[in-house]
């Protein structure tokens, strides 16, 4: 297996942990209202998995350029190879609980639904970006990355990034003024959700990442000139959708962002603030915790299998008639302790077998520069 970096791994370990909290106490209540409000922000889990993914890819990317001859074709293999086995699989799998996260596709399951999910058209309906996969949304929106990703490097050093940045802005900004209208018919709630959870809102915390990896690596980065316009559309967004002018207008958009209602806000918001985290992160070293950095060495499938380990928790709950009972400060270590028990005996087939054979099958399809050279890896502390 190849070398990792323990701030990465610390992150990701947060990031999970995070993601457990907030879906944990979603089905079951805490003790304390308040507590509740403060486990919410567990989904933000999500979004750090974006930026870490972010960093790690223009890291293995910078590689790929350095010893491959082809290095796009190398990146498109690893990276499908590494997501999209374990997503096929689980939206099979995760079949028979369907009517237990059905809430997001409430006319049921159909035939076409799974194929539009599998071939990921699905990312850009509100019905199905989040209906077969729990959870689901994110891969989505990470294999979308994935493929932009190439033309996203291009991008450096031919465009000024205000120009990425004013793109991303008002591509956003058309998707929201308009998803009323393209979204006709749907529950208003839906469309929310599918305007927080979509590629183009998740974009810049993407950037957050790369931008990170090129902060610690001594070359320019740009990640002002890509937060600051979608910033200010974040804003304009929600004041623009405003019911009501002027301060009144302010005030709600004020207390929508505050709410977590605001998706481009959070977004911008949860973008900035992790930037800095994963840049001091490489500064700070000691800032990691050795469990947390081992819990983030199986994150995907910890992330693909806690759904089904929180359903089954919430069967059980309900068979032994312990729903009074079942507190969220109650369920949280248990169901931690399952979902990393059920993570490190299954990933060597959910993970590590795929990767081997993307790396195979690199070595037996694409050649390699003669003259490669070590790839340049960010050290713990620099």
């Amino acid at each position: 297996m190849k070398q990792r970096l323990s701030p990465l791994d610390f992150l990701r370990g947060i990031a999970l942990l995070g993601v457990l909290v907030v879906h944990t106490s979603q089905s079951f209540p805490s003790i304390s209202y308040r507590l509740g409000e403060v486990y919410f922000f567990g989904r933000y889990g999500v979004q750090l998995f974006f930026a870490v993914s972010g960093f790690t890819i223009m890291m293995m990317y910078q590689s790929y350029l350095d010893k491959w001859e082809t290095p796009v074709k190398v990146f498109y293999l690893k990276r499908i190879l590494r997501l999209y086995p374990l997503f096929f699989v689980a939206a099979f799998a995760y079949i028979p609980l369907f009517e237990h996260y059905s809430n997001f596709n409430p006319d049921g399951l159909q035939a076409m639904d799974l194929v539009r999910v599998l071939t990921l058209t699905g990312g850009i309906d509100p019905h199905l970006l989040n209906a077969v996969v729990p959870g689901g949304w994110s891969i989505i929106d990470e294999i979308y990355f994935y493929l932009l990703f190439p033309i996203m490097f291009m991008a450096y050093g031919r465009v000024n990034m205000v120009y990425i940045g004013l793109l991303i802005a008002g591509l956003n900004i058309a998707l929201n003024l308009s998803a009323e209208t393209v979204f006709a018919g749907r529950e208003p709630w839906l469309i929310e959700d599918f305007l927080y959870r979509n590629i183009l809102n998740n974009i810049v915390v993407f950037y957050a990442g790369i931008e990170a990896w090129r902060r610690l690596n001594k070359s320019s980065c740009d990640f002002l000139k890509i937060w600051v316009p979608f910033a200010i559309a974040s804003v304009v967004v929600q004041y623009l959708r405003s019911d009501h002018t002027g301060i009144a207008a302010m005030k709600e958009v004020v207390y929508l962002f505050l709410d977590h209602q605001a998706p481009m806000m959070s977004s911008a918001a949860m973008a900035f603030i992790i930037h800095w985290v994963m840049v001091l992160s490489f500064r700070i070293p000691k800032l990691s915790q050795p469990q947390l950095e081992k819990f983030g060495t199986v994150t995907y499938t910890g992330y693909i299998t806690h759904f089904g380990i929180i359903a089954l928790a919430e069967m059980l709950v309900h068979q032994f008639g312990l729903t009074n009972v079942a507190r969220f400060e109650l369920m949280i270590i248990p169901i931690t302790a399952v979902t990393a028990l059920v993570s490190f005996s299954i990933v060597k087939w959910t993970e590590h077998y795929w990767q081997n054979l993307a790396n195979q099958l690199c070595a037996n399809w694409f050649s390699r520069k003669n003259s490669a050279t070590a790839p340049n890896v960010v050290k713990a502390g620099a």
